[in-house]
């Protein structure tokens, strides 16, 4: 890049010349043939035209093969200076503004997907097949997740599908990866490594996959694991995509921070990941169901299962009221739900939107367990 911009000599350039004409021409008509060949067989094939724009932008790209072709062209005389500058100062006219018009367009497709969530827990209902993605940074997030799964309880009535994601930071590689995970192939037998060996993705997708089949007999439970490469920036994007992709309706994040010692569930000072918070916090903004932050406590070794709900009041905890609806039919599982409420004493103005809708949720959710000894319910008052 250096060199090529060395040899760039705006100066060199003529109003009147034919030869800085041609060029121009034979510029402006390739840009334009590129989009119409990428937008038209797009429209075509029932792709938007904004998904068909944005992806004739990044195909008008040009780099490293267009940079040596254009020196190359001029070392053996195919071209002299006055070309060689309009194709250098055209590449980075073009490559600037394509990049800043696909941030702006990707950037608003994000929040299109946010603003139009309508993916929810609750709407899966109590019956129907409920999709998870669940992300995992490494071996430390499997426990709990793993945890949360069996406690979730999938049956045949009430199957789970989970999106399985092994998120890694893009080190060393020129592109980005979002791909299925592929199982290790030997004499012709798909096999997979033991948990002890292998890369980490290796471990972590066998954990899960071990899970799948102890329920091979009722098929109430599949796991679909995806492996994704990209920078700590836009791994948020990756997330995002492959929940709309798949239609998801709930996305499961890890924490953080992981903790120090189950006995006493303190938090280590040095497993602070910004990076991984800063992912958190834009799925959180941008993602197109609803999503959640697993919290390692570091009880997921314990053979405990006492769920217990803190209901405040909102679409966040009428979500976490309809999860918890779908873990009642695990045997195992003891619930008891805590709704908080104003004092009898706080005078009350007509009830929202939102707290009818509180009191819609709960009166089902009582009604479904109203013989479930399992289940408690309790008021306090605040």
């Amino acid at each position: 890049f250096a060199t090529a911009g060395l040899r760039t000599n705006l100066y060199d350039f003529s109003i009147n010349s034919a030869e800085l004409k041609r060029t121009s021409y034979l510029i402006f008509f390739g840009v334009v043939g590129k989009f119409a060949g990428v937008i038209i067989p797009c429209l075509y094939t029932k792709m938007s035209f904004r998904e068909s724009f944005i992806l004739s932008l990044m195909l008008n790209c040009h780099g490293v093969v267009e940079i040596f072709s254009f020196n190359s062209w001029e070392d053996i005389s195919l071209a002299d200076s006055e070309v060689y500058s309009a194709n250098m100062l055209a590449l980075v006219i073009i490559g600037g503004t394509v990049g800043a018009l696909l941030k702006s367009l990707y950037g608003k497709s994000l929040t299109r997907l946010a603003a139009k969530k309508h993916r929810t827990v609750q709407s899966v209902g109590q019956l129907g097949e409920l999709r998870v993605l669940i992300c995992v940074h490494g071996d430390d997030n499997v426990p709990p997740l793993l945890k949360l799964i069996n406690t979730i309880h999938p049956s045949a009535i009430s199957p789970l599908c989970v999106y399985l994601l092994h998120l890694s930071p893009l080190a060393g590689q020129s592109s980005t990866i979002l791909s299925p995970y592929r199982k290790k192939k030997q004499r012709g037998r798909a096999s997979f490594k033991s948990l002890s060996t292998g890369s980490t993705a290796d471990r972590i997708v066998n954990s899960f996959l071990e899970i799948e089949r102890q329920q091979a007999i009722t098929g109430s439970l599949s796991i679909l694991p995806f492996i994704g490469v990209s920078p700590y920036a836009t791994m948020h994007d990756d997330i995002c995509t492959l929940a709309q992709d798949k239609m998801v309706d709930l996305i499961l994040l890890p924490f953080h921070r992981r903790v120090k010692d189950s006995s006493e569930a303190v938090l280590m000072p040095d497993s602070v990941k910004p990076e991984v918070r800063a992912v958190n916090t834009n799925v959180l903004l941008y993602a197109p169901c609803t999503a959640a932050i697993v919290v390692d406590r570091g009880f997921a070794e314990t053979m405990t299962n006492r769920v217990a709900l803190f209901f405040f009041g909102g679409g966040d905890d009428r979500e976490a009221l309809a999860l918890v609806n779908r873990m009642v039919e695990n045997p195992s599982i003891e619930l008891t739900v805590i709704r908080f409420v104003a004092a009898k004493e706080v005078e009350m103005e007509a009830k929202e939107e939102e707290e009818l809708m509180d009191d819609e949720a709960m009166e089902q959710f009582l009604v479904y367990n109203e013989r479930n000894e399992k289940v408690v319910y309790r008021e306090e008052e605040v």
